[in-house]
C-alpha cells in the first residue's frame, strides 16, 4: 500500500456520483477552490469521483451554484471489474 492510499485510510474517503448538466462546472469549481477530488471517472449518468470525509461536507454549495446533484455512491465492483 502506497503512502498516499494509507493516508485516505486513515483520513477516510468518500465516493460520491454527480449528476446534472454541469458536472463538469461542479468538478472545476472544486478543484478551483482547492476541494481535493482524485479518482474522477465518467459514467452514463454523470461523473464518480472521491474526496475527503471533512471535504465531502464543504461540497454542497458548489452543488447549488451548478444545479447537480451530489449523492454518496457505493460502488458494487472490485478493483478487478467483478461485481
Amino acid at each position: 500500500m502506497s503512502f498516499v492510499r494509507f493516508l485516505r485510510w486513515v483520513r477516510g474517503t468518500v465516493s460520491f456520483r454527480v449528476e446534472g448538466k454541469f458536472a463538469e462546472r461542479f468538478l472545476n469549481l472544486l478543484s478551483r477552490s482547492g476541494i481535493p477530488v482524485f479518482q474522477t471517472r465518467y459514467t452514463r449518468e454523470g461523473f464518480v469521483a472521491q474526496t475527503t470525509v471533512k471535504k465531502y461536507f464543504a461540497i454542497r454549495p458548489f452543488a447549488r451554484k451548478t444545479h447537480v446533484r451530489v449523492r454518496i455512491w457505493n460502488d458494487p465492483y472490485d478493483a478487478d471489474g467483478n461485481g
